[in-house]
C-alpha cells in the first residue's frame, strides 16, 4: 500500500495537472493541492498503523520487565528463578528483522527514513514513560541489564538505518537514568556482567 501511495504521489501531478489546452479552453483541472494532501495523509496513516503494531511488542517487553518491579507479587515468585537476557535478546532480534523487512518492502528511501525516524521516536517515548513511572524506586538488576542492552543496541541499529537524530530527547533523560542506576548497582552488587554497561561500546551489530 505504501508503495502504491508513493507511486501515486509521483505520478499525480504529471497525469492530473492542468494542461495549457485545458486552461485555454476554460476547463478546470483536478484540485492537485487537496489531492496531494489526501495522499500524504493516507501515507502517514499507513505508517502510523504499522508503527502502532510494532510498538505492541515494545509494550509487551516492558510489561514483562515490569514483573520485576519492587514490591510486586510476581517479583516474589521470580526471585526464585535466575533471569536471563532472553527477553532483551528476543526484542532486539524482532526489531532487526522488521527493519530488514521494511527496507525490502518499501521502495522509496525517503519514506523508509521517515518511517524509521517515527518508529525510533515512538520507542524512546515509550521507554522514557516506563522509566518515569518508576522514578521513585530503583530498577531491579534484571530490568537494568535488559534495558541497557535494548537501549544501546536500538540506538546503534537505528543509527545504522540512517536515523540522524537518534540522540534527540528523551534520549538524554533515558541515558542519564540508566547511568545513575548502573552506578548505584555497581556499589551494591558490583559490575552488571555479561558485557552489559552504559560505558561499553556496542562495537559491531551483534
Amino acid at each position: 500500500m505504501l508503495n502504491s501511495v508513493n507511486d501515486c504521489q509521483k505520478r499525480f501531478l504529471k497525469l492530473c495537472g492542468s494542461t495549457e489546452a485545458m486552461v485555454s479552453s476554460g476547463m478546470k483541472g483536478i484540485d492537485t493541492d487537496e489531492t496531494m494532501v489526501d495522499l500524504e495523509n493516507c501515507q502517514k496513516n499507513a505508517l502510523g498503523t504499522i508503527i502502532e503494531s510494532l510498538m505492541k511488542v515494545m509494550d509487551t517487553t516492558l510489561n514483562k520487565l515490569g514483573r520485576y518491579d519492587e514490591g510486586s507479587l510476581t517479583k516474589t515468585f521470580l526471585s526464585f528463578t535466575k533471569p536471563s537476557m532472553d527477553t532483551a535478546n528476543a526484542f532486539i532480534q524482532f526489531i532487526r528483522q522488521n527493519q530488514d523487512i521494511i527496507r525490502e518492502k518499501i521502495n522509496d528511501e525517503d519514506v523508509v527514513e521517515e518511517f524509521f525516524g517515527d518508529w525510533h521516536r515512538a520507542y524512546l517515548k515509550a521507554l522514557n514513560e516506563w522509566l518515569k513511572t518508576r522514578a521513585g524506586s530503583s530498577l531491579n538488576i534484571h530490568q537494568l541489564k535488559s534495558l541497557i542492552k535494548i537501549f544501546k543496541k536500538m540506538t546503534k541499529d537505528f543509527e545504522l538505518q540512517g536515523v540522524l537524530n537518534v540522540r534527540e530527547e528523551p534520549y538524554g533523560n533515558i541515558a542519564n537514568r540508566l547511568k545513575v542506576e548502573e552506578a548505584t548497582a555497581s556499589v551494591t552488587q558490583g559490575p552488571l556482567g555479561e558485557g552489559v554497561s552504559m560505558e561499553d561500546s556496542d562495537g559491531e551489530r551483534s
